[in-house]
Formats: structure tokens, sequence, C-alpha cells
């Protein structure tokens, strides 16, 4: 009752231009551009959840990978076959070193790239490092859309029920508020 008696204004949002779809001052052209504009935006949102939940919510090891990592580990990373006598290193420690100058992972190329890949994204040990990584990039975003959908939600919520309260009859009258009101 409270948005009722203080009146509820249209924001600049495609959720709240959508409630004028089929509005006579708007036109049949309006209220297409508006549709297709909303139908546009409803895609985005989707292509942006789906996104969301297919990379972030899906393991990206499963337990077979982890089996697979840990036997390469004891079956070659690890084996003598492959200590460098010369670097007095394992395979598994060519792979996993930072700087590879001078130190040959072979067979074992897509091992490094994946490691590569991980300690890239992932955030090192230092809080500068933890906060400017990929992870928090994530974070941030989510937070963003989280709190722009809510907001955008709420200002919806509000013109709804500003319009239920809206007088019923057959012809609509629109009138400009009154100066310095709302």
């Amino acid at each position: 009752a409270s948005i009722a008696r203080r009146g509820c204004k249209l924001a600049p949002s495609i959720w709240n231009a959508s409630f004028l779809i089929g509005f006579a001052p708007i036109g049949m052209g309006g209220s297409v551009q508006i549709l297709i504009l909303l139908l546009l935006n409803v895609a985005a949102q989707c292509v942006f959840l789906g996104t969301t939940f297919n990379v972030l919510a899906v393991e990206t090891f499963t337990q077979e990978d982890v089996q697979a990592l840990a036997l390469w580990r004891r079956n070659f990373g690890h084996n003598v076959k492959y200590y460098d006598r010369l670097m007095y290193t394992s395979l598994t420690q060519r792979v996993c070193a930072t700087d590879v100058a001078g130190l040959q992972a072979e067979m074992s190329d897509s091992k490094r790239d994946l490691v590569a890949a991980m300690t890239e994204y992932m955030p090192g040990c230092t809080f500068m490092e933890t906060v400017f990584s990929g992870p928090s990039l994530c974070v941030v975003a989510l937070i963003i859309w989280g709190l722009k959908a809510t907001a955008e939600l709420r200002d919806v919520w509000e013109l709804a029920v500003a319009v239920a309260y809206l007088p019923r009859s057959r012809r609509t009258v629109v009138r400009p508020a009154a100066e310095g009101a709302g």
C-alpha cells in the first residue's frame, strides 16, 4: 500500500518499459521495438546464466582425471627410467618446474601445458596475487551481476504493485506528474 501512496517512477530499464507494450500512445511500432529489446535482454540473461552454470558449476577435473594424473605421476613422473642424471630431476619435477629453461619433459608436453594453465589461472601465495586472479574476477562479476539483477527485480516488483493499484476503467488517461512531485 505504501507504493500506491507514494507512486512509482518508470526506471530507464527494458523490464519497466515492457509494461508499456500494447499501450496506445506507444503505438504498434514502439511496442514491437520494446518486445524485441525485451526478448534480446532475456536471451542475454539466459546466455550469462547458462555460461555461468556450464563453466563454473561443472567439475573441470573429474575423479577419473585425478586418478589418471596420479597414475601418470606414479608410473612415469617418478619412474627412474625418466630420471635426468645430468640435471638431477625427475620427470615430475621437470613438468612442474616454473623455470623450464634447459629442462626437457619428454612425452609430457600435455602435462606441462596443464600445469602452466592451472598456474596461470590459480592465485599465487601473496595477497595481491590472490586478489588479482581469475577466480577473484569471476566472483566479482557474479556479485555485480547479482546485485544489478536484484535491483532490477525490485524495480519491476514495485512497478507491478503500482500497476495493480491503478484504478480500472475502459480508457487510459496519462498525465504528467505535477512539478516537484514524486
